[in-house]
């Protein structure tokens, strides 16, 4: 059994991506994973991507130059050229390898390889892990054989229902394997994200706070992103309980040994925060299609799991604020889910 599983654009849809492969291989046996990615994240993540080949849970990872649609008309031309080189090279990808199933977890990559997976008659599966439906998955409602949603009150035509399911990120139940683990709790430890490309708002407003706030009795690790971090540096009073990172591979691992987390409200982030039952200040990005972090992060707002602050009100003192409130707050709801809810079963239900 062949699948290839694509996603890209940032972490956020390839890690779900990578949760699923490990889960797959241990409920399918000789199964052969082909991953298909960006170029662009083949330079973000080489590491990532070499660490993943080399313990063979990717079988073989193919690199695409894809980009997304724009509003800035002038580049429409060049990205449609590449766009259609794309889909040229996915469609030998599909021949050659001779993939069964293909799987779209997210990304502009994605909705590429499903319509030309559509197109050769594969079967597919789309996975919406926002809730709100992205135009990549849109695209190919019509033909694909199984939708997959992670919210509930995800709005979609009823001529498609038939084909849904609803299921839990992989992400959460990666992240709530790992409640079983023992490990030094480091109380105070603030973590500090703002997603794969980093946030220059939510920079300047922790830059603030940390050179105008008393936060002795914490421990903070924050991660900049790559673009950001030598303006961190140059702006920040160093500090012996503040550890500073460009970017981390490896987020959960970094969600796992703090017990506050302040992010961004990607999907994948989120699941990962609530399956770890950690305490969070949620900060929505407004520079999203269809603003869609507001409503991943109004959805578990309205249920009492998570605490949110608008950007538009975003600031130094506030953030600071609402950290001292959030440390007394001890009523969070955790999040469970039913176990027939699992990803990879639909999946597994699908291929047999």
């Amino acid at each position: 059994m062949v699948i290839a599983i694509s996603a890209g654009g940032t972490l956020g849809h390839i890690n779900p991506a990578i949760s699923l492969i490990k889960k797959l291989k241990t409920s399918l046996s000789n199964l052969r994973i082909i991953f298909i990615t960006t170029t662009k994240d083949e330079k973000l993540h080489k590491s990532f991507f070499d660490l993943l080949s080399n313990n063979l849970e990717i079988n073989k990872i193919y690199f695409v130059e894809a980009l997304g649609l724009t509003k800035k008309i002038h580049k429409l031309p060049n990205i449609i050229l590449k766009d259609l080189k794309a889909l040229v090279q996915i469609k030998k990808i599909i021949k050659e390898e001779k993939i069964d199933l293909l799987i779209g977890m997210g990304g502009y990559i994605s909705g590429l390889s499903v319509y030309m997976a559509n197109k050769q008659n594969i079967k597919t599966i789309i996975h919406e892990q926002n809730s709100i439906m992205g135009l990549a998955n849109k695209i190919n409602l019509k033909k694909t054989d199984l939708i997959l949603l992670t919210y509930r009150d995800l709005k979609i035509e009823n001529k498609y229902l038939d084909k849904v399911k609803i299921v839990i990120n992989p992400r959460f139940i990666e992240a709530r394997s790992l409640l079983e683990k023992k490990h030094f709790n480091n109380h105070n430890h603030i973590l500090i994200t703002s997603g794969t490309n980093g946030s220059k708002v939510m920079n300047e407003v922790v830059c603030e706070m940390i050179n105008n706030c008393n936060l002795d009795k914490y421990t903070i690790t924050y991660i900049t992103g790559q673009k950001y971090y030598d303006e961190v540096i140059s702006k920040i009073n160093k500090k012996k309980n503040i550890y500073i990172k460009p970017f981390s591979n490896n987020l959960l691992d970094e969600i796992f040994n703090a017990d506050l987390i302040i992010s961004r409200a990607g999907s994948s982030t989120l699941f990962e925060i609530l399956g770890l039952k950690k305490k969070s200040i949620i900060i929505p990005s407004p520079n999203v299609t269809n603003n869609h972090q507001y409503y991943n992060a109004k959805y578990f707002s309205d249920k009492k799991m998570i605490n949110v602050i608008n950007e538009s009100n975003l600031n130094y003192s506030l953030l600071y604020d609402e950290i001292k409130k959030t440390y007394l707050n001890n009523n969070l709801i955790y999040l469970e889910y039913e176990d027939n809810l699992k990803f990879s079963d639909e999946i597994v239900k699908l291929i047999k």
